[in-house]
């Protein structure tokens, strides 16, 4: 497949020819790769901090592999649902690290923000 050089001032002029509509079309869709990719870069950074430790990622393995054969018992269903518990909030928390830094990066403030600054 061949491949054509543009340079940055060709595209915008080949943009500005382009109807309003497909032109807000492509806006969007170039806003939405840019922060997908920001979004993947910092999921990255950000990963190690909100990760659960591997002892607790090791024991919440080994209680669901018991529930799923059911043999767990009521003590250790206890447990799991308290690992279950943290793993939820970490991932809420890495979740909003993650949204709150594409949008700062985009000079705006994520809307689970909004007002509680």
């Amino acid at each position: 497949m061949a491949t054509i050089q543009l340079t940055l001032e060709q595209i915008v002029d080949a943009a500005q020819q382009l109807p309003d509509e497909d032109r807000v079309h492509l806006i969007s869709a170039l806003v939405q790769h840019s922060r997908g990719k920001k979004a993947r870069e910092a999921l990255e950074e950000l990963r190690p901090r909100f990760g659960m430790p591997q002892p607790a990622q090791r024991r919440m393995s080994a209680l669901l592999a018991k529930s799923n054969g059911g043999t767990i018992t009521a003590k250790e269903r206890a447990e799991l649902a308290t690992l279950i518990g943290d793993f939820q909030q970490r991932s809420l928390e890495l979740a909003e690290a993650v949204s709150d830094r594409v949008s700062n990066a985009s000079g705006r403030q994520s809307p689970s923000r909004r007002g509680k600054r």
